[in-house]
């Protein structure tokens, strides 16, 4: 017996100590030992012997490890704490490209320098991204530094024609590369260069550049703002541009420049890290997860509004790496994990239990793989301790549920999250084909020299996708789109909502965000409905009101109805400011309306099949600010018998009476639109009040008033 506890114990010793955190396990092998803090890690068969290994830096020194922590080989002057993979020179194995002081440098995956690098900048290179802009089928090295340029190279270190681009200043950033309108088959390439955004042409031609910040709420516009992402989080068929700032938002940009709906989003404190992209909630709608540097972690939807149960409050320090997401604990759900904070959170803000790791974890972002490649989903990271952790939760890998598995989505570092993209019927229409056909753009793929995809079309006739109407896998993928018809007849006046994923031989890929249809042979225009506030004729006290009315309804049971706001300073609309509303009972103006200027308004609501109707009436309302000065109160003092009346005196402002000791005696509020308050001289509890000198606190949106009112017996 003592022999073989003797023989264990040196079996232990060999593969490092299995070290034990609640329900994980870290691997055989690790940690291992830097020279310093630990970087980045990336996982990949980078020598294609059939066993994963570990690519890490540490700033000085770069490493490879196998997937048992035994080092093969390392080098010094190329351990940047980023690294990117990809093959460049098109010879069937992975390059690295390793940023390290004042050079990029180039290596195979016996990290030999290869030819055409390093290559030098005036500055320090940030982490490179890998892609094939011009399709000859080998990648290009993007990446810019933080003095003023940004660069593309060829895989043999020859600047790509264009190239480079001088900005206003540097970048302390990683790129974005993807096809970001659709409808060409061109890349783009967006990153901060602060203060400047900038997207190129893969010429190197600027498709759009805009200055980032807020100056008044910015006080240090040194900082750079973090690594962009592609994402269409609002699935209108092309990607979104987000990124976290230093001015303390979430901005996320059109194609075309112009900001997307419900953004920028305003953050607790200024540094947050970059944004990270994934269906956090499994509604197939895309959620932006970010931390920021007073301790807050956010997860806000596509539409800019924090998902239930965030933000959470962490701790005072601030959260310096960016966010997995993934199933972690194997209940086909995704997590959120940091590393620090090493709190893995559920799709609700609530903790998942069982995930206790090193107390002092540092600011690598993690790395959700499965190194051994045992089909359990393992977790590596670097730590400011100088050594790369590897754990494992003995739960399923199952990279279909891996949303964003390490720092910019991939070892390309594309910070692509992508996933097919809709492109017919287009979101919210209104279709009157009862076999339709569903087109996508096809997903990126970046990974081109291993696999080709195929396609797999799902309908169903609910947005949770428990009822699925008809189905398609094994779809070829098309050239630009790829698409399928339904093949089971659709209902009349019917929702139905539907999605795609991209196979790539071994496992499916992302999910396209959510599309919804509307079936509808013979439209009829939306139901009649009614203006509600501010009431015709009525005077508001502020200069950006709030209009309300009734919603209508649709005769073909279509929820996909558009508002529209006309207003116009002319009663017959002869010229006219319109606005669409993101609700379908309100509007409130963003913009200060004129003070002193009557505004006539109404709604325009709209179906998905053009049918349309306007309000059957017309309202006004006048806008006079200091309404306060303008109330009458009669009269005073005030005699039994008598009410203390309250004239002119419009919607929303409230009237509170204290007595001479400062208790409160009554409340009242106008909401009837009739333009009088009344007081009968009673209390709250319905007695008449004694003789006395009452304080009257007269109070709208925009101030309060105050007035002495004498009560006479």
């Amino acid at each position: 017996m003592k022999k073989i506890r003797f023989l264990l114990i040196l079996v232990i010793l060999y593969f490092g100590l299995m070290e034990v955190y609640s329900d994980l396990t870290a691997l055989p092998g690790w940690p291992v030992t830097l020279s310093r803090n630990a970087g980045q890690v990336l996982v990949s068969d980078i020598d294609k012997d059939g066993d994963n290994e570990v690519i890490v830096g540490d700033g000085d020194y770069l490493y490879i490890y196998t997937s048992t922590g035994v080092q093969q080989v390392y080098t010094w002057k190329a351990g940047g704490m980023l690294q990117t993979l990809g093959d460049i020179d098109n010879d069937g194995y992975d390059e690295i490209a390793a940023p390290y002081s004042s050079r990029m440098v180039v290596l195979d995956y016996n990290l030999i320098i290869s030819t055409g690098w390093p290559q030098g900048v005036p500055g320090a290179p940030v982490e490179a991204v890998l892609a094939d802009l011009d399709g000859d089928g080998n990648r290009e090295v993007i990446y810019g530094e933080t003095n003023y340029l940004m660069y593309v190279k060829n895989g043999n270190g020859n600047d790509f024609p264009g190239w480079p681009y001088h900005a206003e200043s540097g970048t302390l950033c990683t790129a974005v590369i993807g096809k970001l309108k659709k409808h060409t088959s061109q890349y783009f390439i967006t990153n901060n260069m602060s203060p400047y955004m900038y997207t190129w042409h893969p010429s190197g031609e600027v498709y759009i550049s805009w200055y980032m910040f807020d100056t008044k709420l910015i006080k240090d516009r040194s900082y750079s703002s973090r690594s962009p992402v592609y994402a269409d989080i609002d699935n209108d068929g092309e990607y979104e541009i987000i990124s976290a700032h230093h001015d303390a938002t979430i901005k996320a940009w059109n194609s075309d420049g112009s900001f997307a709906n419900g953004f920028p989003y305003r953050l607790n404190y200024g540094t947050a890290n970059s944004v990270s992209i994934g269906d956090v909630d499994g509604d197939g709608h895309l959620d932006i997860v970010v931390g920021d540097g007073a301790g807050w972690v956010y997860c806000v939807s596509g539409d800019g509004k924090p998902l239930m149960g965030w933000p959470i409050k962490v701790w005072d320090s601030g959260i310096e790496n960016s966010a997995v997401i993934g199933d972690l604990d194997g209940d086909n759900e995704v997590e959120i994990f940091f590393g620090s904070p090493d709190i893995v959170w559920n799709a609700d803000g609530s903790e998942e239990s069982g995930f206790d790791f090193p107390q002092y974890i540092g600011e690598g972002t993690p790395t959700l793989c499965d190194l051994d490649k045992d089909g359990n989903i393992d977790i590596m990271f670097g730590c400011d301790n100088d050594r790369v952790y590897a754990f494992t939760s003995g739960k399923s890998y199952n990279p279909e549920n891996i949303e964003w598995p390490m720092f910019h989505h991939d070892k390309f570092r594309t910070g692509n999250y992508n996933s097919p993209l809709l492109n017919s019927p287009s979101n919210k229409s209104s279709i009157s084909d009862t076999l339709p056909e569903l087109v996508i753009w096809n997903a990126e793929n970046f990974n081109y020299d291993v696999y080709i995809y195929t396609y797999s079309f799902y309908i169903y006739s609910d947005p949770e996708f428990n009822t699925v109407i008809d189905s398609a896998t094994g779809v070829i993928e098309g050239s630009e789109t790829t698409s399928w018809t339904v093949t089971v007849p659709l209902q009349d006046d019917t929702r139905y909502y539907w999605r795609a994923r991209p196979h790539n031989g071994t496992h499916y890929e992302h999910w396209m965000p959510i599309g919804k249809f509307f079936v509808n042979k013979s439209n009829q225009i939306p139901g009649s409905f009614h203006l509600i506030s501010p009431p015709d004729n009525s005077a508001v006290s502020v200069r950006k009101p709030r209009l309300k009315w009734t919603e209508s309804v649709d005769p073909d049971g279509d929820d996909f109805l558009n508002y529209r706001i006309e207003y116009s300073i002319y009663p017959d609309f002869r010229s006219y400011e319109s606005a669409e509303s993101l609700e379908p009972d309100r509007y409130k103006f963003p913009d200060s309306l004129s003070d002193g200027e009557i505004y006539y308004w109404r709604v325009r609501v709209t179906d998905s099949s053009g049918g349309e109707r306007l309000s059957s009436e017309t309202f006004r309302f006048f806008i006079e600010t200091d309404l306060l000065s303008r109330i009458k109160i009669y009269p005073n003092p005030v005699r039994p018998g008598n009410d203390l009346i309250f004239e002119n005196i419009s919607n929303g402002i409230t009237v509170k009476i204290y007595n001479i000791s400062g208790d409160l005696v009554q409340s009242l509020r106008e909401e009837d639109g009739d333009g009088i308050l009344i007081w009968d001289l009673k209390n709250k509890a319905g007695v008449k009040v004694s003789s006395g000198i009452y304080l009257m606190e007269v109070k709208s949106e925009n101030g309060t008033r105050l007035e002495k009112i004498a009560v006479i017996k």
